[in-house]
C-alpha cells in the first residue's frame, strides 16, 4: 500500500479526478489518524497508571542500602542458591539524581550503580560480623526492622 494513502504528504496541487480513490484516500487517512489518536490516549493512561502505583525511594548520602547484584561465586553448582542482595553498603555521594557511588561497611570496596538496584536496609549493620553474614539468600529475606518498638506502644507500656 502507498504510505501516501496513509499519512498525507506534504500539500501539492493534485487532484483526483476518480470519486472512489478519493474516497479510499480520506477513509485510510481517518483511519490512521483515529488509530493513532486512540495509541496516545491509551498510552496516557497506562502512563499515569503506573505513574500512580510506583513509589520512588528517595536516598540520602550515608543511608545504608541492600545492593541488587546477582553475581554467583565462580564453582557455585546451583544457580537459583546464589546471592541477590549484597551488603549493606553505604551511599557516598550522587554522580547524578539516579546514579549512585557506594561503599561497602565491613570492606573498602566502591562501587558505582543506578538507583534501580538498590533497596532501603532498615536495621544498622551489627558490629563484628562480616557483611556476607548479613546477606539475605533471596529477595524475600530482606530485614525489615520491625523488632524496634513503636512509639505509641512504648507510651503505653511505660503507664
Amino acid at each position: 500500500m502507498p504510505a501516501a494513502l496513509i499519512a498525507r504528504p506534504p500539500e501539492e496541487p493534485y487532484r483526483t479526478t476518480v470519486p472512489f480513490v478519493r474516497d479510499l484516500r480520506d477513509t485510510l487517512r481517518d483511519a490512521h489518524q483515529r488509530v493513532r489518536d486512540a495509541t496516545w490516549s491509551s498510552a496516557r493512561t497506562q502512563k499515569l497508571y503506573y505513574d500512580e502505583r510506583s513509589k520512588q525511594a528517595v536516598f540520602t548520602e550515608g543511608q545504608l542500602v541492600w545492593l541488587f547484584w546477582p553475581m554467583p561465586p565462580v564453582r557455585q553448582r546451583f544457580h537459583k542458591l546464589q546471592r541477590l542482595w549484597t551488603g549493606p553498603w553505604r551511599i557516598e555521594s550522587f554522580k547524578s539524581p539516579l546514579v549512585v557511588v557506594l561503599k561497602q561497611t565491613a570492606k573498602r570496596t566502591r562501587q558505582t550503580v543506578h538507583v534501580d538496584h538498590l533497596l532501603l536496609c532498615n536495621t544498622p549493620p551489627q558490629a563484628g560480623l562480616p557483611s556476607d553474614s548479613q546477606t539475605p539468600t533471596d529477595g524475600q529475606d530482606i530485614p525489615d526492622g520491625d523488632s524496634q518498638p513503636l512509639l505509641g506502644m512504648e507510651e503505653d507500656s511505660q503507664s
